[in-house]
């Protein structure tokens, strides 16, 4: 869980599996029990870049397929890792 400036809170997600897009509801592990939140934006890094040690994102409606993102959506300030 990280704050991103011109962002607020993002999580650090792989998505193996599946399509997630900005609007979808996701439930996630919180410090005080689950939290539900709406997905606000989904980022990736620029192309050959790695995820954790870049600033630039793309910012995309829809991500399909297996790829490491970013998901800033409220409520992530007590989000639980793992």
């Amino acid at each position: 869980v990280k704050d991103i400036a011109g962002f607020g809170m993002t999580i650090d997600i792989a998505l193996v599996n599946g399509c997630l897009s900005v609007g979808d509801k996701i439930i996630i592990a919180g410090q005080e029990g689950p939290i539900v939140t709406q997905i606000r934006r989904l980022l990736m890094p620029a192309s050959n870049q790695e995820l954790r040690t870049t600033n630039q994102y793309q910012n995309d409606d829809t991500i399909k397929g297996a790829r490491g993102i970013k998901i800033v959506a409220r409520g992530l300030e007590k989000a639980m890792a793992g």
